[in-house]
């Protein structure tokens, strides 16, 4: 069950707090038990987070692994793991009412146009420039907005919606379904990979 927990100290801004790295990125040490979840539940702490947890640099370029925590209790730097993403669209945790992905559009690409009837979808660009176009018929794209860094992008649903990639570097995306659009452990390497699993 992965935890990043933020102290109140000042950090460098190129660290992040995680667990040991030998265990990856957002993987916590394989002795930390349930009980130590009170850290990062509103339960009342006892002793401080940085007790069970060791605040250590996370290198950019670190790979992400692709497992769905959901519906486990789940806390992690959402900024690095969507940065540092490769895949067009992982389930990172998929619960009962809500779903987290993330994606990685290449130079040129998109998202594709679609809507998701009974779901609401909130969009974070973490790197990156798009351009988003929305509307109530797929024919009459009638709203659109460029988006860049820390721009938030909300489809209410049942509109049609599209973000392309328009620079030269990949698009870094997460996404907040409610309630969740894919399957629990969603993998698709490619959006090729993703129109297939689409049409079956």
């Amino acid at each position: 069950m992965p935890y990043r927990v933020l102290t109140h100290q000042r950090r460098h801004p190129r660290e992040t707090c995680a667990p040991r790295r030998t265990h990856g990125v957002g993987t916590p040490p394989p002795s930390l038990s349930r009980e130590s979840s009170a850290v990062v539940t509103r339960k009342r702490v006892t002793q401080p987070a940085a007790a069970i947890y060791e605040c250590v640099p996370v290198e950019r370029g670190e790979i992400v692994d692709t497992k769905d925590y959901g519906p486990e209790p789940y806390v992690v730097d959402v900024e690095e793991i969507t940065k540092q993403n490769d895949k067009f669209r992982v389930a990172k945790w998929t619960g009962e009412h809500l779903q987290l992905t993330l994606m990685s559009i290449p130079p040129g690409g998109e998202i594709g146009l679609e809507k998701h009837d009974g779901t609401d979808q909130f969009l974070r660009i973490e790197a990156g420039d798009a351009k988003v176009m929305m509307g109530k018929t797929q024919e009459n794209l009638d709203r659109t907005f460029d988006a860049s860094d820390d721009f938030i992008v909300m489809v209410p649903s049942g509109w049609w919606h599209n973000v392309l990639n328009v620079g030269d570097t990949p698009l870094k995306v997460y996404s907040l379904y409610a309630p969740p659009e894919h399957d629990h452990g969603t993998v698709h390497e490619t959006k090729q990979e993703s129109d297939a699993a689409h049409e079956h």
